[in-house]
């Protein structure tokens, strides 16, 4: 996996000062699909351009911004929870087999919810180690405490949350 910035197949300029933006690296179309593979594993773009059918399954991916302040309080909602990661995408993918309609299903908010009901500990991300060594040398040794509070159980309040 990667970021935007990174890719994945690695790192990638975004531009070139003065030149605009590069080419797509060879094989790849302006939507970012890489067409030589697809054609290589015998698969073909759906209709639409969100997807692709490959190995007898339809693979489709809808890419969405950081969901704003109001979606954000609607999902709170949702999942009983108040404590949530600071960014949280919209984004889904969705697997299908054809011959036989079994469906994968991933998204931001099945996943929380999913989290939720496990009592799993807080998640950190990628970014959360040199965040927390920022904070070490502004406060010192003594962290927050991170806590999940679910609207449902009664639970109090805290810092930290799901990401």
């Amino acid at each position: 996996e990667g970021t935007p910035e990174e890719g994945f197949g690695g790192p990638r300029m975004s531009h070139f000062p003065g030149r605009g933006p590069p080419a797509p690296p060879s094989g790849l179309d302006d939507s970012g699909l890489d067409m030589r593979a697809i054609k290589q594993a015998g698969g073909k773009v759906l209709p639409g351009g969100d997807g692709v059918i490959i190995g007898g399954w339809k693979v489709r991916a809808r890419n969405t911004r950081i969901l704003g302040k109001d979606a954000l309080e609607e999902l709170e909602q949702r999942l009983g929870t108040s404590h949530l990661p600071e960014m949280v995408y919209g984004s889904a993918l969705e697997l299908t087999h054809e011959s036989t309609g079994v469906k994968l299903h991933f998204n931001a908010e099945d996943a929380l919810r999913e989290w939720l009901q496990e009592d799993l500990p807080p998640l950190k991300v990628a970014a959360a180690a040199a965040w927390e060594r920022g904070h070490k040398a502004r406060f010192g040794d003594e962290m927050p405490k991170a806590s999940k509070t679910r609207k449902s159980d009664g639970g109090g309040g805290g810092g930290g949350g799901g990401g």
